[in-house]
């Protein structure tokens, strides 16, 4: 993505938002599972900031589960 877009990157939740004071995203994408703050939380934390009520978040996960839909 660096070759072609403007990237920052955060190794943690509060790292994540510190960065979103000082600089304008277009999309975030964050891990569910991060250490400190997991991605829900970091996502309920950067929606209560006021000039990130509409930016896009897109979440990842190495979790590997299966789900059955519409099975009994």
């Amino acid at each position: 993505l660096s070759e072609r877009y403007n990237v920052k990157t955060a190794s943690e939740g509060n790292e994540a938002l510190s960065l979103l004071e000082d600089v304008k995203f277009d999309l975030v994408l964050s891990d569910v599972m991060m250490p400190g703050m997991d991605g829900i939380e970091f996502a309920r934390q950067l929606r209560l900031r006021e000039n990130c009520h509409q930016l896009p978040i897109i979440f990842l996960s190495a979790v590997q589960s299966s789900i059955a839909i519409g099975k009994k």
